[in-house]
Formats: C-alpha cells, structure tokens, sequence
C-alpha cells in the first residue's frame, strides 16, 4: 500500500542524461508555464524513484539508455517531430530521439529555415557565450543537441498537453 510520502507528485517528468539537460530543464520550465507540475531528473533519479510512480505520472526519457530500455517494444509506432527527431510513445511514457544522421547538416537546414544561426541557439541553451570560455563539445554534438531541443520545443507545442492528459495516443 502507497503512503502519501511513497507518491510522485509530479505530473510530468522528463528524464535526462549529462548531454541534453540543458533541453529537459527547457520541457520542464515550458510544462510550469502551462501549470503542469513537472520536474526533471538524471537518469539516476529516475532509476531511484521508478518503483514509485504510478499511471498519474507522465514521463519524457530523453536519455538515449533509458528510451531504449522502456521503450523498447519493436511494434511502437514512430512519430515524427522534425527532420532527423522522432518519437515513440507507450501509455504515459514517451521518448525522444535524433536518429543517425548527418547531425550538422540537418542543423544546418533547420536554423536556415527557421531564420536563425543554429550554432549560437544552441550554445545559448547551454550557457555559453562568446568570450574566452572554451567551448569542450565537437560541432556535431552541438548540432545533435540543437535538433533535439528544436524537437522538443515542437512536441510542448503540439503534443504536451494532450500527453499529460493520456490523449495522445487517442
């Protein structure tokens, strides 16, 4: 039996990894301004509390690991966001993720389409700024990261409140 202290309150909880933190915290903050309680945890914050969510919790695994681990029934269907961006979706459990592309040329058409220079996007997402901070990530991450928050943005315009609302899939 589920104790007050055992419940997850959060409606929606996006889970990262170290590399795309910066677009779960993104979700996050884009689910409170439209007054869904949500938070966003590290896969390790996932893993401790997974035993304690329940069919109230709608969960978004960006982690690549924990995607393919809870979703990873090959009759899914795929669902595309953007170029390159797709989602699967089972009960209240949806997964984003950038396929095997060419990671800096889709960036590169998406920022030319969308009238901005996908580069300085995306290291405004992360914090950086031009200066003498030395900027560690190779252009293809940057770009990966890019269409995976472009994506995302896309899925909180779309889909968000359908999804919390166990609609989606209707």
């Amino acid at each position: 039996m589920f104790t007050q202290k055992d419940k997850i309150d959060y409606k929606f909880i996006v889970v990262y990894d170290k590399f795309n933190k910066p677009v779960a915290n993104s979700i996050k903050n884009q689910a409170r301004d439209l007054s869904i309680n949500s938070t966003s945890w590290s896969e390790k914050e996932y893993l401790d509390n997974e035993s304690r969510l329940n069919n109230d919790n709608y969960v978004m695994f960006l982690s690549e690991k924990l995607l393919k681990e809870n979703l990873s029934n090959p009759n899914l269907q795929l669902h595309k966001l953007i170029d390159g961006v797709k989602y699967k979706l089972e009960g209240n459990v949806v997964g984003i993720y950038v396929e095997d592309i060419s990671y800096i040329d889709v960036a590169k058409r998406l920022g030319d389409s969308l009238k901005e220079n996908w580069l300085i996007q995306v290291r405004a997402l992360v914090g950086f700024i031009h200066g003498p901070f030395v900027f560690y990530w190779s252009k293809k991450q940057e770009a990966k990261l890019y269409l995976l928050y472009k994506a995302v943005d896309k899925f909180h315009q779309d889909h968000l409140k359908s999804f919390v609302a166990g609609e989606l899939n209707k």
